[in-house]
């Protein structure tokens, strides 16, 4: 195997959902401090791209989608195995991922290995045929943050440690700029308080939370602090967030659908506080440091909770939970038993009385 002093050029496969690319990016510090003086490419697909876009420990992007079709999947093999790359890591857990950098002739290729586990999973891929170093993956690792479970595929990697993993995540001056236009001559931001909140959930009803709640945290946000209340989401999810809209007492501001991801992180910096299910929003505004109140019920909190001291996380314990499903079979009691005041009670430990931290982007 080429040692990691001699790799001139580095591919790494990121992840496809916007959550699961914040989270790798710890993974992708790893990889840079073990290849200081590589060029490192990293490929994936529209949806995610602008979480890894302004990353400082990647060279170079590739947004592809290479799902689409056959072609395009032969087509991006053939970019990579033009590019030449020394080493590959995969962070997707699919076969045809991990084959992808063998197809494009990556001499050493690295991923996780699920082999373990094939007797608790349903699906299962044995990937060890396509890649060079398997990682293996253990019962106890399952039982960490998935932060961990990305540097698991690259922990063998002999670099300085860091004592705690940290999330990196960083907008666009234009995206940046656009925000504060927006802000300042469209909504106004003198308010002392910015509060965001997310309600819906793009890939599970099971996630979210129930839009009468959100609203009446949001009519109590605005009603206690005069918050500027803004309802994000994506054009997908506008339906969801128009039935908050429409039951919120108070004012509210709906950008659904008017911001992109790239801009949509940007917002997030000049937000005082987040607050919403288990989605990529919520683990941007951890990766940002936004002090965040999220709602759990079907998911595992102990994989996927905000990765962030600033957090607070309000779960209803019950006998099907986290049952991982996207559509709630019985009577919902994991989101239903959670309550709105609970959740304001949670806000009010992350901002005591109507002080805001005005350190903040935003706030300056």
């Amino acid at each position: 195997m080429l040692s990691p002093d001699q790799a001139r050029r580095v591919f790494v496969r990121g992840v496809n959902w916007v959550g699961d690319a914040v989270m790798s990016t710890p993974a992708l510090s790893h990889i840079r401090r073990a290849f200081p003086n590589a060029t490192i490419i990293l490929h994936t697909r529209p949806g995610a791209a602008a979480v890894y876009r302004y990353n400082p420990d990647i060279d170079e992007l590739w947004v592809e989608d290479d799902s689409v079709s056959v072609r395009a999947y032969h087509r991006l093999a053939l970019r990579i195995c033009a590019a030449r790359f020394d080493y590959g890591f995969v962070f997707p857990n699919t076969l045809r991922c991990a084959a992808l950098m063998m197809i494009g002739g990556i001499s050493e290729r690295v991923g996780n290995d699920r082999r373990k586990l094939q007797h608790w999973e349903r699906e299962f891929e044995d990937r060890t045929s396509v890649l060079t170093r398997a990682v293996p993956v253990t019962r106890e690792l399952l039982e960490r943050h998935e932060v961990f479970y990305y540097l698991n595929i690259v922990n063998w990697l002999a670099v300085e440690s860091v004592s705690e993993p940290s999330l990196v995540l960083n907008s666009g001056s234009a995206e940046r700029e656009y925000v504060s236009e927006m802000l300042t001559h469209r909504f106004g931001a003198s308010h002392d308080l910015r509060v965001a909140i997310a309600p819906a959930s793009i890939n599970s009803e099971a996630k979210r939370w129930l839009p009468e709640r959100f609203a009446g945290v949001a009519d109590q946000l605005v009603e206690k602090y005069g918050a500027a209340v803004y309802l994000i989401g994506s054009e997908s999810e506008q339906k969801v967030i128009q039935h908050v809209k429409r039951l919120c007492r108070r004012p509210v501001t709906s950008l659904c659908g008017i911001l992109d991801l790239g801009q949509a992180i940007a917002f997030l910096e000049y937000m005082h506080l987040f607050v919403g299910n288990d989605s990529g929003a919520m683990h941007i505004a951890a990766a940002l440091d936004v002090p965040a109140v999220a709602v759990f019920g079907p998911t595992r909190v102990v994989n996927t909770a905000p990765y962030s001291a600033r957090s607070r996380l309000l779960l209803e314990f019950t006998d099907c939970a986290p049952c991982m499903l996207r559509r709630c079979p019985t009577d919902h009691h994991c989101m239903t038993g959670v309550s709105v005041a609970r959740v304001m009670s949670a806000i009010e430990e992350l901002i005591p009385g109507t002080g805001v931290d005005r350190t903040r982007t935003g706030s300056r």
